[in-house]
C-alpha cells in the first residue's frame, strides 16, 4: 500500500494516495495499532474534506472512532462517529450508516449505558438488513448479545452462537474469534474455567493466524482463568506481555484492565514495590478512559483483599477505596455497600 502511495503521488493522483492511507490505517488498526493508524487517517480526511469527498470523509471519520476508542479516548471516538453518521445519512448510505450505529454502540458499552448500547445495535442490524450486508447483521447481533453478557447469559449465548454460525458460513475469521472469545467469556463468568481456557486457547490461536490485534484481549482475558485458578505467576508473566503491547501500541482501553489485573498479581505474590508501580499506572489509566468494567472492579477488590491477608493496612484501603468506587458506577451498590462496611474495620 505504500508503494500504491508512492505511485499515486508521482502521477499526481491525488485521491488514489489519500484513499491508499486510508486502508493503510486499516490494516493497522486491524493489528491494533491505533497509535499508528491516527496520523494517515487525519492526512486522508483533510485531503477528502478540502476536497468534498463526503463518502471518504465518514469513511475516515469511522476508523477514526474506532481508534480513538482504542486509544481510551471515548468522547473523542464519540464525536468523531457522529459526524461520520451525520455524513453517512446525509448520503443516504444505509451500510455506512449501520457501521457508525455500531461504533457508537461499542463507545456507549464504554459508558455503561447498555440501554443505549442495544438501541444502537437494534439500528445497526436494521439499515444492515436494508442492504443485506450479511457481515454486519452478524455483528449487530454479536454485539446485541454484549449488552445482555451479565443479565441474561443464556440468551447472549443463543446471540453469539448465530452470529459464530454466520461469520463461518461467510468465512469471515475476525468475526468467528470475536464470537468465540465472547462465548469463552460466558463460560469464565459462570465459572466453568475448564471450558474458558479452553476457548481462549482457541480464539488465540485463530487470532494469532490473522495477526489480529485481539490476541492482547484475548491473552488478559486467559490471565484472568489464571487468576482464578491461583496460577498467579503464570498471570503475571502473561499480563506482562500484554502491557508491554498496549503500551507499544496505545491502546489504553485494554492497558487499563490490564494494570488492574497487575496491581491483583503483585499482592497475591507480595510483591509490594511492584504493587505501588501498578497501582499508580492503573489509577491513573482509569482516571484517563473512564474505563468502569467488571473485571477491573473485581480484580481491584480482589488485590485489596490479598493486601489485607498481608497485614498492608494503607494498600488495602486504597485498592477497596477504589472497588466501591467502581462498583457504584456500575450501580451495583450492594458490592460496594458491602466493601465499605468491611473498611471501616480497617485500620
Amino acid at each position: 500500500m505504500v508503494r500504491v502511495e508512492a505511485t499515486a503521488d508521482r502521477n499526481g493522483l491525488h485521491e488514489l494516495r489519500a484513499e491508499a492511507k486510508r486502508v493503510r490505517a486499516r490494516a493497522h488498526l486491524d493489528r491494533g495499532e491505533p497509535e499508528v493508524a491516527i496520523p494517515l487517517l487525519r492526512d486522508a480526511l483533510a485531503w477528502f474534506e478540502k476536497n468534498g469527498i463526503v463518502h471518504r470523509m465518514a469513511n475516515c471519520l469511522m476508523q477514526l472512532a474506532s481508534a480513538e476508542y482504542e486509544r481510551g479516548n471515548l468522547s473523542i471516538a464519540s464525536s468523531n462517529a457522529q459526524r461520520a453518521l451525520k455524513l453517512s445519512q446525509e448520503l443516504g448510505d444505509a451500510r455506512s450508516q449501520g457501521d457508525c450505529s455500531l461504533i457508537l454502540g461499542y463507545i456507549a458499552l464504554g459508558f455503561r449505558q447498555e440501554r443505549q448500547a442495544a438501541a444502537l445495535f437494534q439500528s445497526a442490524i436494521k439499515h444492515f438488513s436494508q442492504v443485506n450486508y450479511q457481515p454486519g447483521l452478524a455483528h449487530g447481533l454479536r454485539c446485541l448479545g454484549c449488552t445482555i453478557a451479565e443479565s441474561n447469559p443464556d440468551q447472549a449465548s443463543d446471540l453469539y452462537r448465530r452470529s459464530l454460525g454466520m461469520f463461518e458460513r461467510l468465512g469471515y475469521r475476525s468475526g468467528e474469534a470475536r464470537c468465540r472469545n465472547d462465548l469463552a467469556e460466558l463460560a469464565r463468568l459462570r465459572g466453568d474455567l475448564e471450558a474458558a481456557e479452553d476457548g481462549y486457547r482457541r480464539t488465540l490461536a485463530l487470532c494469532s493466524s490473522l495477526q489480529s490485534g485481539d490476541s492482547v484481549v484475548v491473552q488478559s482475558n486467559l490471565a484472568l482463568v489464571y487468576l482464578e485458578q491461583r496460577r498467579y505467576t503464570e498471570a503475571r508473566q502473561s499480563l506482562e506481555a500484554c502491557r508491554k503491547t498496549a503500551e507499544a501500541s496505545g491502546r489504553r482501553l485494554i492497558l487499563a484492565s490490564i494494570q488492574v489485573f497487575l496491581v491483583r498479581c503483585a499482592a497475591a505474590e507480595r510483591d509490594w514495590k511492584a504493587w505501588d508501580r501498578y497501582f499508580v499506572q492503573a489509577l491513573a489509566s482509569i482516571r484517563e478512559t473512564g474505563v468502569v468494567d467488571r473485571d477491573i472492579a473485581r480484580q481491584m477488590q480482589l488485590a485489596g483483599e490479598h493486601a489485607l491477608e498481608a497485614g498492608e493496612l494503607g494498600r488495602t484501603q486504597d485498592a477497596l477505596r477504589v472497588a466501591a468506587r467502581l462498583w457504584r458506577i456500575r450501580k451495583q451498590n450492594d458490592e460496594a455497600e458491602r466493601i465499605e462496611k468491611g473498611l471501616t474495620s480497617v485500620d
